[in-house]
């Protein structure tokens, strides 16, 4: 639910948006430095400084912060300058990505170290405070993450151009066919794979060489369930695809045959 709450506050904020971006046309750049200076303050005080402090009384969007859109709005406004200036971004990021790539991955590993040990060990936070998103470190792994994703797709777009009957091709295309029920199953494939590690008895260090294993498990396990429903009726609506397109193919087949008669 609280991506459908961040979605409605974000269609009520999209005008001003667009609007900041038309007022300050000539330093759009500048606003998205602003947005994230704006939005790592955010974090470092939500990390820092209200955790210790009693919000029981603050009104639910305030104390909520998963659900108030404000520590979100870096990754709209960045996502707005990458849209008005796409092939820059885009050839920018061809330029830096021999280092973005080892940085992101490095982040990503740092993510371990992170929780277990700062979080946990140095500022003894429980387990819920120490996997929030809301903290300086994530803002930056969640930023490089994304403009590496970002450089991917573009990556990947020029190659499917040459090779889009590759089955690699064929495959991200089903995948991105029915993502958004892979968003909505997720949990059922991380619920599996923590039961699945749990029967192991498995050390910390076993479980840490395990996590390309465990992704790799819950893409697949959430795929499974999402192309599942995708496919068989009338299963689409739980991932929010309707089965419309399985009948219209047929009709669609039907009349190819019939012509061909």
């Amino acid at each position: 639910m609280y991506y459908l709450l961040i979605t409605m506050q974000l269609y009520l904020l999209f005008p001003l948006i667009v609007k900041l971006f038309h007022r300050f046309e000539a330093h759009q750049l500048r606003l998205v430095v602003i947005s994230f200076l704006i939005q790592l303050s955010l974090v470092t005080l939500i990390k820092y400084g209200l955790w210790g402090v009693d919000t029981s009384n603050w009104p639910y969007w305030f104390k909520a912060y998963s659900i108030n859109v404000f520590v979100y709005q870096f990754y709209v406004v960045l996502g707005g300058y990458v849209a008005l200036h796409h092939q820059p971004v885009t050839a920018w990021l061809n330029q830096v990505a021999g280092l973005l790539v080892p940085i992101t991955i490095s982040l990503g590993l740092g993510t371990v170290i992170y929780y277990r040990w700062f979080n946990q060990r140095v500022l003894n936070l429980s387990s819920g405070h120490a996997l929030s998103p809301h903290q300086p470190y994530m803002l930056i792994y969640d930023t490089a993450m994304i403009l590496t994703m970002y450089w991917l797709g573009q990556r990947f777009a020029v190659w499917r151009s040459v090779h889009e009957r590759h089955w690699v091709a064929k495959m991200i295309h089903n995948i991105a066919t029915v993502s958004f029920g892979m968003y909505l199953n997720q949990t059922l494939a991380l619920l599996a794979l923590r039961w699945g590690l749990a029967q192991t008895g498995w050390s910390a260090h076993q479980l840490l060489w395990a996590l390309p294993l465990g992704f790799a498990g819950v893409v697949a396990l959430s795929f499974g369930l999402a192309w599942f429903c995708y496919r068989v009726a009338p299963f689409g609506f739980l991932i929010g695809r309707s089965q419309w397109h399985l009948p219209r193919k047929t009709v669609k087949t039907q009349i190819l045959e019939d012509v061909s008669k």
